[in-house]
């Protein structure tokens, strides 16, 4: 007997041992304001917009802030069962649709499906087991900015496809490219998500419980036990994870997913603000390299958007300073914010929040805002040392 080929064939078929989940439990439901009867059956996060959008398998899109809020709900029809955003297409949503297995494209501000691209040839199963999930992986150098990753669930196998989404904006015709399966003998694929940033693509397993990490060939990394029943989405941004439960409106998210090295300094909770039912804006800030416990925080803000920022001792602060910059920076931790100025304690975590009444001045409306945070480090001498990324906020009536 040779050893190679016996060695080749052991490691084929061997998996890592999952990790404890390392999420914040038990986490926060944000799904109660989703539309009833609603199963929750795919989720996507989409930065262009700030905001969550999940798919009902009953034929149902909607789209709503990181806390749940402000839900909007469009009818499309069919057993949905996916989501994925791609950055250089900007404001549309592709949607995986399983019986027959396709991918639609769909416009959020004209509520309309504008492409059906079928992948029957390649993806079919029994009714419950074929196209599951669905990423969209960033390659610059392809000639449509990457590929669409499709899962087939019962199969356990990942497909990639080469869809014109820069080169037409009418043609349908797939292009497929090759596909693999991440962990053999493992089925039950439910779900895949780009995580732009570590570069991979995380694979849910729902009868398993599991979240892998894939990399860019498909190839596993590592995966993690995952909290939840009926586990049908995933989606990320920075270190937060949202897990959507096929067992109802549930949507669950958890933070310091996979590590709290993936968080970001900065992130809200909701980009939108109701004047007339009022509502608390939850702002996350963290001591992320170079910034570290023990420094100064400051968040800041500006009503005149981000560029050319302000730099300071080499730090692009990407706020535009105007009058209210000024009022945050003279006025910190006073109403409508709490918060805003302190230091970053030996967890490294703070929070600052915006707090408005109830039945606020209506013209208000309209109104936008950029905020960002900033640290200093105050020994030998006080220099900023890191701002984060802007965070948008728009009051509406």
């Amino acid at each position: 007997m040779r050893v190679t080929p016996l060695l080749t064939f052991l490691l084929a078929g061997a998996s890592l041992a999952q990790l404890p989940f390392p999420g914040d439990l038990p986490g926060t439901s944000i799904g109660a304001g989703l539309p009833l009867p609603f199963e929750a059956s795919g989720i996507v996060w989409q930065p262009l917009e700030q905001r969550l959008y999940v798919v009902d398998d009953g034929g149902e899109l909607s789209a709503m802030q990181a806390n749940g809020g402000f839900v909007q709900t469009w009818t499309i029809g069919g057993d949905l069962e996916a989501l994925a955003v791609a950055p250089s297409v900007n404001g549309r949503v592709y949607v995986g649709r399983e019986h027959p297995d396709a991918v639609l494209e769909f416009d959020p501000l004209t509520g309309t499906v504008l492409r059906t691209f079928d992948l029957t040839p390649w993806l079919t199963g029994a009714t419950n087991g074929g196209l599951e999930g669905l990423a969209f992986v960033p390659d610059a150098l392809d000639p449509e900015g990457g590929l669409f990753w499709a899962a087939h669930q019962d199969l356990g196998r990942i497909y990639r496809f080469r869809l014109p989404i820069l080169s037409s904006a009418v043609s349908t015709t797939v292009t497929f490219v090759n596909s693999n399966v991440p962990v053999p003998g493992r089925t039950d694929l439910a779900a895949l998500d780009f995580n732009s940033v570590d570069g991979s693509v995380y694979a849910l397993y729902d009868s398993a419980g599991i979240v892998s990490r894939l990399d860019a060939t498909g190839a596993l990394i590592s995966e993690w036990l995952v909290p939840g029943l009926e586990t049908e989405g995933i989606a990320l941004r920075g270190c937060e994870l949202y897990v959507a439960e096929d067992q109802g409106a549930v949507v669950t998210r958890y933070t310091t997913f996979p590590s709290s090295a993936t968080c970001a300094m900065l992130s809200a909770d909701s980009s939108l603000v109701d004047l007339s039912s009022g509502g608390t804006v939850i702002h996350a800030l963290r001591a992320i390299a170079p910034a570290l416990p023990g420094d100064v925080r400051i968040l800041l803000g500006s009503t005149s958007g981000t560029t050319p920022g302000a730099i300071f001792n080499g730090v692009l602060v990407p706020l535009v300073v105007d009058g209210y910059t000024q009022h945050m920076l003279a006025n910190p931790n006073q109403g409508p914010w709490s918060g805003t100025l302190g230091v970053f304690p030996a967890n490294g975590k703070g929070v600052a929040l915006l707090t408005l009444p109830a039945g606020s001045s209506p013209a208000l409306a309209g109104l936008s805002f950029d905020h960002a945070l900033v640290v200093l480090r105050t020994t030998p001498t006080v220099t900023v040392v890191a701002a984060s990324a802007p965070q948008h906020l728009m009051l509406v009536p």
